[in-house]
């Protein structure tokens, strides 16, 4: 049986979202999805965007600090 796994990440406007998965294929047809790991990092981008109508220095740092959490996440399940 052959598996992947994989990692989406979805920025919105409350958070960014990060879902680690795996899918197992036991054939053509059959395939299953679990999920391993779906991590909320709250983070007001569309209050910014909205608002201001701009994204703010302070928010972009903390975008890439959770960037680099993720990063981390993915390295852990081996994910390029």
């Amino acid at each position: 049986m052959k598996t992947n796994i994989f990692g989406v990440v979805d920025i919105g406007a409350g958070s960014i979202r990060c879902q680690i998965s795996e899918i197992s294929k036991k054939s053509y047809a059959e395939r299953t999805i679990r999920i391993l790991e779906y991590i909320v990092f709250p983070l007001s981008i569309g209050e910014d965007t909205f608002l201001k109508k701009y994204i703010t220095l302070d928010t972009v740092y903390k975008a890439a600090e959770i960037f680099e959490k993720i990063q981390l996440k993915f390295k852990e399940y081996d994910i390029n």
